[in-house]
């Protein structure tokens, strides 16, 4: 078996999409390092250190079993918890919305998610909760 078919992102499962996604945290909130699934080794790497004092303000997920043609990458989502949630976990996100932002020029979307486990999140239905 080669290390591409065994990619996470080709083995979970979408079963309860749209409203819950099955998704692959980057990125922890809070976390100043930008990490990238390497779909080729199939880990997390480190993409690099952000300058400054910046961090990520959620949860940053990719979407397994998707792919942006625009990007080349996955679906991108971002999560929202009470706590941080680590680098490489599985959770899966109730869809509240979704997001368009200017990527260096480019229409990037981000779906908006509550991670469906956190029960602080369970009264958020949309964007407007």
């Amino acid at each position: 078996m080669s290390c591409k078919n065994a990619s996470l992102f080709h083995r979970i499962s979408q079963e309860d999409a749209p409203e819950v996604l099955n998704l692959i945290v980057e990125i922890a909130r809070g976390e100043s390092n930008k990490y990238e699934y390497n779909h080729d080794l199939g880990v997390m790497e480190l993409d690099r250190s952000l300058y400054g004092p910046n961090y990520f303000p959620v949860n940053y997920c990719d979407v397994p079993q998707t792919w942006n043609a625009s990007d080349g990458d996955p679906l991108d989502s971002v999560v929202f918890s009470t706590h941080p949630i680590n680098s490489g976990t599985l959770v899966q996100g109730r869809v509240v919305g979704m997001m368009e932002m200017d990527d260096n020029g480019e229409v990037d979307h981000k779906i908006l998610c509550v991670a469906k486990k956190d029960p602080r999140f369970d009264h958020v239905e949309t964007v407007d909760d």
